[in-house]
């Protein structure tokens, strides 16, 4: 999750975290969720994940997603108890007319915009499952951009509103309808779970200190000749009476079965072999 930790004056704020996902790692359902570690205001003008225009009157997440090229975006607002509201834009506040009516009633009903949320004393977070295909409908395909928002109560005085913005905005006063300011990118692929690194192997060789050379395989070789050096109590029983060791050949394969059966074949050769190895 990643975190505003400064409102729109550049003042300390509370604690606000959003993350942008992909949901079950499948490119057609877009997650928005966001953590507000602050008390919500203790009015609510909607029912919970009711769809309703004005809750930036409470404390609200914001999200607006832009596409550069035609000047379109989007508005989305995602309140405490799951309330939210979304409205396009043809440009800065320009409302694109009969959105409502003619667009979002069917889309919404047809793709089932969905939200939770979870409210407890003091923070509160929830969440909006947005169909990629309507924010297709809306701006086209292209290099969309995106800004996070928050209006959250003031800790010390509730009847004051803190405004928090994900990308700096050039407004003196908190305006987030800047779609040409927006600069974090958006895209399906910045969204899919990152796919874990495969770890690599090798087969490397050390001189001992009487100068016999021993052979292992390891994921680390810097970590693995520290550990024969007496670095923890990992070290070999062969290097173990052996010290100093130093790493003299190292060769990187593609897995630990691989590394394995090269350790094999090295171990299997005379010496003065293994020494042309390393000098090869």
């Amino acid at each position: 999750m990643k975190f505003i930790t400064k409102d729109w004056y550049g003042k300390p704020c509370p604690k606000v975290g959003f993350d942008l996902s992909i949901k079950d790692s499948t490119p057609t359902q877009w997650v928005f969720s966001v953590n507000v570690q602050a008390a919500k205001s203790k009015q609510s003008i909607a029912q919970p994940n009711e769809y309703k225009e004005g809750l930036w009157e409470q404390d609200v997440a914001e999200w607006f997603i832009a596409n550069p090229a035609n000047g379109r975006y989007v508005e989305f607002n995602l309140a405490a108890n799951g309330a939210w509201w979304l409205m396009a834009f043809s440009k800065p506040r320009q409302r694109i007319e009969n959105f409502s009516a003619n667009f979002l009633t069917n889309i919404a009903e047809k793709e089932k915009i969905k939200t939770s949320s979870s409210q407890q004393e003091q923070s509160w977070s929830a969440e909006l499952c947005i169909p990629k295909k309507l924010l297709v409908e809306i701006l086209d395909e292209g290099d969309w951009t995106y800004n996070v928002c928050f209006i959250v109560s003031d800790v010390s005085n509730k009847s004051q509103k803190r405004y928090m913005s994900l990308n700096s905005l050039s407004s003196l006063d908190p305006d987030f309808h800047l779609p040409g300011e927006f600069t974090t990118q958006l895209t399906t692929k910045s969204l899919l779970p990152k796919k874990a690194k495969l770890l690599s192997w090798f087969v490397y060789m050390v001189r001992c200190a009487d100068n016999s050379l021993y052979t292992g395989i390891t994921t680390d070789v810097s970590r693995r000749v520290e550990e024969h050096n007496g670095v923890g109590d990992m070290g070999a029983k062969y290097t173990r009476v052996r010290r100093p060791v130093n790493v003299v050949y190292q060769e990187e394969v593609a897995s630990r079965s691989e590394a394995s059966k090269r350790e094999f074949a090295i171990k299997k050769l005379k010496k003065y072999q293994k020494e042309a190895l390393i000098l090869r």
